[in-house]
C-alpha cells in the first residue's frame, strides 16, 4: 500500500509541474483514501498539503482552506520535509485570501525548516513559492536574490524543471 501512496504522490507532483491540478487532485485523493484506510501515515500530511495547493490552483478556496487545515492537524514536528510542503502550501493559501503577514511567514518557514540540511533539491519549490509572493509584492531585491540562488543551483546541475518558473518570476521582478 505504502508503495501505491508514493507513486500516486509523485504522479500528483508531476501533474502539479504541469500544471494539472485537477488530474493532480485525482491522484491525491486517491492516495489519502489508501493512506487512511491503510493507517499509513508517512505521507498524509504532504499529500493534504498538495491537495490544498491543487485546490487552490483550480479556484476552490474554500477547499483548500479546509485541506490545509487537515494536513496542519497531521503535521509531525520532526518531518522537514512535510513541514515545507504544507507551510508553502499554507502560504500560497493565505495569499490568494490576502491574509500576507501570514502567507509571508509560512513561506519563509517552509523554507527555513530546510535550512540545516543538504536537501538542496527539496529548497527549489519553496523558494519559488517565496520568490513569486515577493515580486508580486514588490520586493524585487530579495525575490532576485532567491531566483538567482536556486537557477544557480538547477544549472550548475543541468537541472531544467524548473526554468519557466524562473522566467516567470523574473518578469514579475521586471514588471
Amino acid at each position: 500500500m505504502l508503495y501505491q501512496v508514493g507513486a500516486l504522490r509523485h504522479l500528483a507532483d508531476d501533474h502539479m509541474y504541469q500544471h494539472r491540478p485537477a488530474e493532480a487532485a485525482e491522484c491525491l485523493d486517491r492516495a489519502l483514501e489508501l493512506s487512511q484506510a491503510s493507517g499509513e501515515r508517512w505521507n498524509r500530511s504532504e499529500l493534504s498539503g498538495m491537495r490544498a495547493r491543487a485546490a487552490l490552483e483550480m479556484g476552490d478556496l474554500p477547499a483548500a482552506d479546509e485541506l490545509i487545515d487537515r494536513a496542519i492537524a497531521w503535521l509531525r514536528e520532526y518531518d522537514v520535509t512535510a513541514i515545507s510542503e504544507v507551510q508553502q502550501s499554507l502560504g500560497m493559501i493565505r495569499a490568494a485570501q490576502g491574509r500576507e503577514q501570514e502567507a509571508e511567514s509560512a513561506l519563509r518557514w517552509s523554507l527555513e525548516v530546510f535550512s540545516a540540511t543538504q536537501f538542496n533539491w527539496n529548497k527549489v519549490d519553496p523558494a519559488l513559492a517565496l520568490a513569486r509572493f515577493l515580486a508580486k509584492r514588490g520586493d524585487a531585491d530579495e525575490a532576485s536574490e532567491l531566483i538567482d540562488t536556486y537557477e544557480s543551483w538547477a544549472h550548475d546541475r543541468g537541472i531544467v524543471l524548473w526554468d519557466r518558473e524562473f522566467e516567470e518570476i523574473r518578469a514579475l521582478i521586471a514588471g
